[in-house]
This record gives C-alpha cells, sequence and structure tokens, in this order.
C-alpha cells in the first residue's frame, strides 16, 4: 500500500502566530512514523479571508487518505466542517496521536477501508 496521507485539522484563528507551532509539531511526529502530512498551515495566507483559505483547505484534504485533528479541533468552525466534510465523504479522520497508535498496530489501512468507523 502506498503511504497514507494524512491532512491536518484544528483551530488556527484566535491562536498566537495562527497555531503554527502545533501544526509544524504534528506534521513533524506524523511524518517521522512514516505518513505523508498535507499541512494547512503551509497551504493559506493569514491575510485572505477565512473562506478562500477554507476553499484552499478542503480541496487539500479532499486529496488525502484521512485527517489527523489536532488538540481543540471541535471549537474551531473551520476544523469542524472539514471534520464533517470528512465523514459525510467517508474518509477517516480521528485524533492525531490515534493515527500514531493505529500504525504501531498495523490498523491503518483496516481504518481507512471503514472510513474510521
Amino acid at each position: 500500500m502506498p503511504k497514507t496521507r494524512l491532512y491536518l485539522a484544528g483551530p488556527m484563528t484566535g491562536y498566537p502566530d495562527w497555531n503554527y507551532p502545533a501544526f509544524m509539531e504534528v506534521e513533524d511526529r506524523l511524518t517521522k512514523i512514516g505518513f505523508l502530512v498535507t499541512n494547512p498551515a503551509r497551504l493559506g495566507d493569514p491575510s485572505q479571508p477565512w473562506r478562500i483559505n477554507m476553499r484552499l483547505s478542503i480541496r487539500a484534504m479532499l486529496e488525502c487518505d484521512g485527517v489527523a485533528l489536532l488538540s481543540g479541533w471541535s471549537t474551531s468552525p473551520g476544523a469542524r466542517l472539514e471534520y464533517q466534510v470528512a465523514r459525510d465523504l467517508g474518509i477517516a479522520a480521528t485524533d492525531w496521536d490515534v493515527w500514531i497508535i493505529l500504525y504501531e498496530n498495523h490498523y491503518v489501512e483496516h481504518f481507512l477501508a471503514t472510513g474510521g468507523d
């Protein structure tokens, strides 16, 4: 199976530095164990309107195999939207650290095949 590509979803708006340090840390941790990571902190432009960044981010997310949720995602309108789109389209989504557990237990492929159910 080709490497699994994960999209990072989490809060940005209202956080210092747009929460980029947390996105970069999670990207690094997931990349080190072998995941390919699409990081919206590398895609968007905070000077652009929210809706523009969300359109860019959702397009990128749709090219991924799964979604890794950062702490605080459920309080973020953007991350909640990304989560809902992913779930509605059968894209597996769970907390980022759960992806590590799935990887360590050789369960990623099954999790992806079931859409995270």
